[in-house]
């Protein structure tokens, strides 16, 4: 744990405090916060010029803290009269809310600003003596986003040049559509679009240097994103470095421009994301089919997520997949299953909290018996399926099966893949415009959502399972798509149709959930519900594909492994000497022993090495090694269920007021699934609960499962 955080941690465990010249009344405040802080809300704070070693020689300095709060300002109005003082009142009032309900609890405040175009609030403290106490407060609060304190002198300038420097705008400036709005309304994001747009225009400085940037990641199967593409215009596109900084294959193929340009492009849905790291898989469908051959796939494959995963990519968009029939699969199915691919992709979403986003595919049409296979049946990762431009029923196209009928979350939500204005190639390599369509395309929707989500909930980046609870919670059921698989999703739509006001609505009741084998029930109260309402609530823990938390060494091979003793060879002059042969032997019988001390050392080596490699996996960077369990391993514990996640149900519970007791009223209970989802519509108002409870073991190797929980109510 860095530093920074561990002296912010260190006051959450503390459990008498320091005594302060302050009231009573403030001590006692503080104290309540820090008891009853939620662990979580620490990955809130970042500690700029934070050093360690120098802080008691600055604990007198004065220090800036930037805290972004949860951003609630309606745009409707101004769009209709261009008017900002609207803007102006709303955002004062946001801000003077969230800093009425703190500022008592504050030490050693000096001054403060409020935004009025931005819900930011700057806070100057006159010393640092309780800066940690201070941002454990800002963080606790459920409706701050970001707490950023600037704390040596190289930030502070800075941010007070940022802060002097004016940027004049004229607030009559239309908001410029984009030529997916239709498909960007259909999922509820065109609110957000253009407040974003707009906040990031009025407010340049403030944006360019404190926004924290989400980067996105473009794998593809042939082709690269395109930089002199004028759609990314501004942007920093990365290479995977294999092919050198601007390398690229693109043969009359703007796959991948067109994936990204609904993410981040000009036209895309999150503008705000800055850098895109783009990879693809090999020049060209014959390449790939070499690649295949040659049995180098899943090696290449490691290659470009490991780079993706050392630059800091969260967010990865898979718009590519394998055509493969049932009776395809069958024929092979440990190649088609979940195998290494998957496994891997669980792997890295346990470790490094990565959030993978698979295309369902576009083969119903053509394969009748289509099916999801291989990477795509990874438990951690998202896999989309495409609706009409309308979000009202599944594309034609959209492949929905499972061809392991275990894993049920494939697709887990849906958004609109067709009528996409995108640019293609005649046969005589001409460029022209017309619609495009499929789950390439509705894929980077549900992408550039999660974006958008996570700059404006920071504390959710590296938390696969808060988004997978949110993106089910916070979706929109199709009508006609009502029967229900065992863990509450719908076999062709998952979910429903994603959305991200309601995603942004379940982000706000996120809960973490932990449960063991030696405390398998936890309850979250939703306290009274009234009747009418419509509750989406949805639980989702990761699988830990041999997720190792704490590392195994690699045993370490003896010095001399490859060379066996032979300096006997140095003593054999003593042969050809009155005598000699009698030092000789002594030699020798020291030089026996020599060599079966190296022969045992080499054998104890070989037999922990050998069992070191069947339990640790050893496919990708080596540094993966001691972290990761070996899938045969999982499997000589667990059987044939070694790829099945902890088995976790989920259930609603109403209280009856004339017993006293907690009633089932609803619930999700499948076997095979990492998600539990539940949607109702409330039939009697009052008190009711949401109870989690694990069966059976702990898949995995951690002591409790990593998961979140979070609902909506409509």
């Amino acid at each position: 744990m860095p530093k920074a955080i561990l002296s912010v941690a260190n006051i959450v465990g503390a459990s008498v405090l320091p005594v302060q010249t302050v009231s009573t009344v403030q001590t006692q405040n503080a104290k309540d916060h820090l008891e009853n802080f939620k662990f979580e809300n620490i990955f809130k704070i970042v500690r700029n010029g934070y050093d360690h070693d120098n802080r008691d020689s600055k604990i007198n300095e004065p220090v800036e803290v930037l805290v972004r709060i949860k951003d609630t300002v309606d745009f409707d109005e101004y769009e209709k009269t261009k008017d900002i003082n609207n803007i102006n009142s709303q955002y004062n009032s946001q801000n003077r809310n969230f800093l009425n309900s703190l500022q008592i609890d504050l030490f050693d405040l000096d001054f403060l600003t409020i935004s009025k175009t931005t819900p930011y609030i700057s806070f100057v403290f006159k010393n640092r003596k309780n800066l940690e106490k201070n941002l454990l407060i800002l963080a606790d609060s459920e409706n701050s986003v970001s707490i950023n304190s600037y704390e040596s002198r190289e930030y502070s300038e800075f941010k007070k040049a940022s802060n002097n420097t004016q940027t004049y705008v004229s607030y009559k400036a239309p908001y410029m559509e984009s030529t997916f709005e239709q498909q960007f309304r259909t999922v509820g994001a065109d609110k957000q679009r253009e407040k974003d747009a707009l906040s990031a225009k009025l407010n340049k400085n403030l944006y360019n240097s404190n926004i924290r940037k989400i980067k996105v990641g473009i794998y593809e199967a042939t082709s690269s994103v395109d930089t002199n593409n004028s759609l990314f215009e501004g942007k920093t596109i990365h290479y995977y470095d294999k092919y050198g900084a601007n390398a690229k294959y693109i043969e009359n193929d703007r796959h991948s421009d067109s994936v990204a340009s609904i993410i981040a492009g000009k036209n895309g849905i999150d503008k705000l994301v800055d850098d895109i790291y783009s990879v693809y898989m090999a020049d060209g469908d014959k390449a790939v089919t070499e690649i295949n051959k040659n049995g180098t796939l899943f090696a290449e494959m490691i290659a470009r997520y490991d780079w993706l995963i050392s630059n800091g990519v969260k967010v990865i968009n898979n718009s590519w997949g394998r055509n493969v029939s049932l009776s395809d699969a069958k024929a092979n199915p440990d190649g088609y299953g979940y195998g290494n691919e998957s496994y891997y992709l669980d792997f890295i979403a346990r470790k490094y909290g990565i959030i993978n986003v698979f295309a369902a595919g576009n083969e119903r049409k053509r394969i009748v018996d289509s099916v999801i296979t291989m990477a795509h049946l990874s438990h951690n990762s998202v896999v989309v399926g495409s609706t009409d431009i309308d979000g009202n029923e599944l594309s034609s196209f959209s492949d929905y099966r499972s061809f392991d009928e275990n894993i049920i979350t494939k697709p887990l939500v849906v958004a609109p893949g067709e009528k996409y204005w995108l640019k293609s190639y005649d046969k005589y390599n001409n460029p022209q415009y017309g619609y495009e369509r499929g789950t390439s395309f509705s894929t980077p929707i549900v992408t550039g959502l999660i974006t958008m989500l996570l700059r404006n909930n920071y504390n959710l980046l590296g938390n696969p399972a808060a988004i997978l609870a949110i993106l089910t919670a916070g979706s929109k059921e199709l009508e006609g798509y009502d029967e229900k698989q065992s863990n509450g999703l719908n076999e062709k739509v998952g979910a429903g149709l994603v959305n991200y006001e309601l995603m942004q609505k379940a982000a706000d009741n996120v809960r973490s959930i932990y449960v063991t084998e030696n405390s398998r029930e936890q309850i979250f109260d939703l306290n009274y519900l009234s009747r009418g309402q419509k509750l989406s609530i949805s639980t989702a823990w990761l699988f830990d594909a041999g997720y190792l938390g704490y590392g195994e060494s690699e045993p370490v091979r003896p010095k001399d492994y490859f060379k066996k003793p032979d300096w006997i060879k140095e003593w054999g002059w003593l042969n050809i000497i009155p005598l000699g042969f009698t030092v000789y032997f002594g030699k020798l019988a020291l030089y026996d022993q020599d060599v079966r001390n190296w022969e045992h050392e080499k054998q104890v080596y070989d037999q922990k090495i050998s069992e070191y490699n069947k339990v640790h996996f050893t496919a990708g960077d080596p540094k993966h090694k001691p972290y990761w369990e070996h899938k045969e391993n999982l499997a000589r514990d667990f059987g044939t269920s070694w790829y099945i996640p902890t088995d976790i149900d989920l259930w609603l519970e109403k209280l009856n007021e004339s017993t006293g007791n907690w009633e089932k009223v609803a619930y999700s209970s499948s076997n095979t699934s990492n998600v539990e989802f539940v949607r109702m519509k409330i039939k009697d108002s009052g008190r009711y609960r949401a109870v989690l409870h694990q069966y059976g073991k702990t898949k995995g190797r951690s002591l409790s499962v990593q998961g979140s929980l979070t609902y909506v109510i409509s």
